[in-house]
């Protein structure tokens, strides 16, 4: 890992380890993360978390890091596109 500072996590929930990793080495996404609401975080960690599929669960964290300045206008308003299935954030999708 590239720092060792924790990271805030959402409302409601902490942040996954995986998720954190890649905002560290992702210097935009992590400036994303720093500068979204805790709201919209823990929308974030939902739609990771709420994957069913670990392939799946790694492509959602490697194109929020990759797509971090699009993040803070999706990240509560409207859902990103992962192939040609669009994706919500949902709250009630997270366990």
């Amino acid at each position: 890992m590239a720092d060792e500072t924790h990271l805030p996590g959402g409302v409601v929930h902490d942040l996954p380890r995986d998720l954190e990793e890649a905002l560290k080495l992702h210097t935009d996404a992590l400036a994303t993360w720093e500068d979204i609401t805790p709201l919209a975080r823990n929308e974030w960690i939902c739609w990771v978390d709420s994957a069913k599929k670990s392939e799946t669960r790694r492509k959602r964290i490697d194109w929020g890091c990759s797509s971090a300045g699009q993040i803070k206008a999706l990240a509560t308003v409207t859902a990103p596109t992962i192939g040609t299935v669009p994706v919500r954030f949902a709250p009630s999708e997270c366990r």
